[in-house]
């Protein structure tokens, strides 16, 4: 459903965990979507599709102002990586979107694939996390190499995912974080 023939509707999906709220001390995966949906010519058409933002005392915060933002659920889901999935894919459902970005999880881009098998994605890593059953490894691999395109944040992290994770070449990209502390101050535990 693009909202005109220049401008697609993006849909960047974070984690489950995320808080997407300048008050809620959002950690990096946040502050980086945030900046790159803000620097972005398509931003009055992004969607931001994640949980509703609560800070560490329970407490719900306005999200930032940047892009349309959309809870999957009317409460924070918590732990159900599967019932966050089906959430997501719900949600696409409805949004219709011509891209979707999934930052950080690698199962959430793997159900939407399998939900939408030719709908662009692209799965943004910012670690090199690897779970530490070579089970578990091998399955969070299989499921990045769902998306259309890997983008990791790092040298590093590019390296890792092409060598470590087998991801083809042509499938990463790297794009650097290039965060912006001006407004927030870096110390805070998270």
């Amino acid at each position: 459903m693009s909202t005109s023939a220049s401008a697609p509707h993006i849909v960047v999906v974070l984690p489950w965990g995320a808080r997407y709220a300048p008050n809620a001390r959002p950690g990096a995966i946040e502050l980086c979507a945030e900046g790159f949906v803000a620097d972005s010519r398509y931003r009055a058409t992004t969607t931001i599709l994640t949980n509703i933002p609560v800070d560490d005392q329970g407490q719900q915060h306005a999200p930032f102002e940047v892009g349309n933002f959309v809870a999957v659920s009317d409460k924070r889901v918590r732990e159900d990586r599967f019932e966050w999935c089906r959430l997501v894919v719900e949600k696409l459902r409805a949004l219709k979107p011509d891209l979707v970005v999934v930052h950080q999880t690698c199962l959430t881009a793997q159900q939407i694939r399998k939900a939408f098998p030719d709908l662009p994605l692209i799965l943004h890593r910012h670690d090199s996390q690897v779970p530490s059953s070579p089970f578990k490894h091998w399955g969070q691999n299989w499921q990045m190499r769902a998306a259309t395109k890997v983008v990791a944040n790092s040298d590093y992290v590019l390296r890792h995912h092409k060598n470590r994770c087998l991801i083809p070449a042509h499938k990463l990209k790297r794009i650097y974080n290039s965060l912006d502390f001006s407004r927030f101050d870096p110390n805070q535990p998270k």
